[in-house]
């Protein structure tokens, strides 16, 4: 094919051009392949297989295949794709587990987190979870005595992390707790043992009585001066200590 001009001069004159006939190289883009492990994905355009790195012309189509034999997993990717720039396709791994029922591996306490998992009843695949602390306090009850110079207390314990709440005071007194029936005989057993060269004594008396104040008074007024006279209860037990001052 010639293109003719027709020039116009004093005289004519005729030229003809040969026209170019050169067909532009097709516009080009990259492919590249992502699929995760346990994904087979195949890609194809113009019927023949693409791999990563290939390049392709413009306005390929794509068809793209994704499998996988791992159970319970789903491949996905997409299905067609028109290639209009550089394209990148992902073939991932979807698992979709059929779950049985949640199992206590180890419970939680208000000290420590518990675990807990859930098994896929088709491939055996174990999940774990962890459970939240909770504030639900493993409490024993615990006394603490009172003195006749110290207030005592009944209170909750947690044996797990240590928490305390005091459930009632305990007021500090001696008073109506022991019987002084016989407490002259108490008193002539102590004087005894005041003639012994020792500084420190303790003796303890189970007898169940009325009134600690009244036998304290009683030990003051029948025991020399030098001897400090202490008295204390301790579970229901009574202690009186001798000691030289």
């Amino acid at each position: 094919m010639s293109i003719c001009v027709v020039l116009l001069v004093s005289t004519f004159f005729v030229a003809c051009v040969p026209a170019d006939t050169t067909t532009p190289p097709p516009i080009q883009h990259t492919v590249t392949i992502i699929s995760h492990p346990g994904v087979t994905v195949i890609v194809e355009g113009n019927n023949q297989q693409i791999n990563s790195g290939d390049k392709v012309d413009r306005y390929t189509v794509l068809h793209i295949t994704a499998s996988t034999d791992v159970k319970c997993g789903i491949a996905s990717a997409p299905i067609l794709i028109v290639v209009t720039f550089d394209v990148t396709i992902v073939a991932e791994l979807i698992m979709d587990h059929t779950w049985g029922e949640w199992s206590i591996k180890e419970d939680a306490t208000c000290s420590s987190t518990g675990i807990k998992h859930i098994e896929c009843k088709e491939c055996g695949y174990i999940h774990f979870n962890d459970i939240p602390k909770n504030d639900s306090h493993n409490l024993i009850q615990k006394t603490q005595p009172f003195t006749c110079t110290e207030e005592g207390k009944i209170y909750y314990y947690c044996i797990d992390c240590g928490y305390t709440k005091i459930y009632q005071v305990l007021p500090a007194k001696c008073e109506c707790v022991y019987d002084l029936s016989n407490s002259e005989k108490i008193i002539d057993f102590l004087k005894g043992f005041l003639t012994v060269a020792e500084y420190y004594y303790n003796f303890v008396i189970a007898e169940k009585t009325t009134n600690i104040g009244h036998l304290k008074a009683i030990l003051h007024n029948n025991i020399p001066g030098n001897i400090e006279v202490t008295i204390t209860l301790v579970e229901d037990v009574l202690i009186i200590t001798l000691q030289n001052l």
